[in-house]
């Protein structure tokens, strides 16, 4: 999963009763955090604006995000004031020179994988994941620090923070019950294959403890993930 956030502010103060000065969020990564730029890309095969995506989103409808409701940016864009930053594409070109809260440019199937239900279902292993693609990521992650210091020397004026979300999913598997999960390995819907290695099927009834799943399909976080991964990158930053 790939995400970078860019909060133009002055100030951030936290979690609650926060009055930030925050004036927009631009979001930039994968279907983690897509809300729904795909769905206007022609033959995007990677589409999920469909039932069951969405069930727990604001009237239960989808949207194109990849999860049951709220993703990430959508807890930082709530707990600063702002709206949802609207899918890049689904903005006339009116709306891209009037629109001053920000804008989420996120897009599926842009980003690294990790170890997902669909690769512990997919690929032959002999631990609880698929240990191979986890070197891999981790690799990637350790070079991460670096990188954000020489931005920031290059960049002046900014600051970047390391919001690692492997490090995240390894404590949440590994301690599921302290952070409230009962399933942090299968996905809640139901998927087109039936084996949890593909999307969700359309208009299939999901699992009715979405709050306890780590995944809500076989690839993306569940909301209850995507409120703990905006709780934790809340924490790095203040």
């Amino acid at each position: 999963m790939f995400f970078s956030c860019c909060l133009h502010t002055s100030c951030f103060h936290g979690l609650n009763n926060s009055v930030l000065k925050t004036p927009a969020v631009y979001a930039f990564g994968d279907s983690a955090i897509d809300a729904g730029n795909n769905k206007f890309i022609p033959n995007a095969t990677a589409r999920f604006n469909f039932m069951p995506y969405g069930i727990d989103f604001l009237g239960g409808i989808p949207t194109g995000r990849t999860t049951n409701g709220k993703t990430v940016v959508d807890f930082i864009a709530e707990s600063v004031g702002l709206p949802f930053p609207p899918p890049m594409l689904s903005l006339s070109k009116a709306q891209h020179k009037s629109t001053r809260t920000g804008v989420n440019f996120g897009s599926s199937s842009s980003g690294i994988q990790r170890c997902r239900p669909a690769y512990i279902h997919r690929v032959s292993h002999n631990t609880s994941c698929v240990e191979d693609v986890n070197r891999r990521v981790a690799t990637f992650n350790d070079l991460l620090p670096n990188i954000l210091m020489e931005l920031e020397t290059s960049l002046k004026g900014s600051t970047f923070i390391l919001c690692d979300l492997y490090k995240l999913f390894e404590e949440v598997h590994a301690q599921p019950e302290t952070y409230g999960f009962t399933n942090v390995v299968d996905s809640c819907c139901i998927d087109v294959n039936g084996n949890q290695t593909r999307e969700c099927a359309r208009d299939r009834t999901p699992c009715s403890d979405r709050e306890t799943h780590a995944f809500f399909d076989p690839f993306h976080p569940s909301q209850s993930m995507h409120k703990l991964w905006f709780q934790r990158c809340v924490k790095d930053i203040i």
